[in-house]
């Protein structure tokens, strides 16, 4: 399993411990990449109501998740 694969796993968990309800706009980051960054802030924009993220550690690697939630 990628480390992407990981954060997202990861993601889905926390949108169920933390019971966010509606949660859409997925996003991912390594934020090492400035890419990935880039593209997580953009997807973070399009979102609306509340908004959840969190750093975690893969493998050594700094990650962002994060999801918008709600109605």
């Amino acid at each position: 399993m990628s480390n992407k694969e990981k954060a997202l796993e990861i993601l889905e968990e926390h949108i169920e411990n933390f019971s966010l309800d509606y949660a859409d706009n997925f996003r991912v980051a390594n934020m090492n990449s400035q890419a990935d960054m880039d593209a997580f802030e953009e997807q973070a924009m399009n979102g609306c109501c509340g908004s959840y993220e969190t750093e975690i550690n893969i493998n050594g690697e700094t990650w962002m998740i994060g999801c918008n939630y709600g109605h």
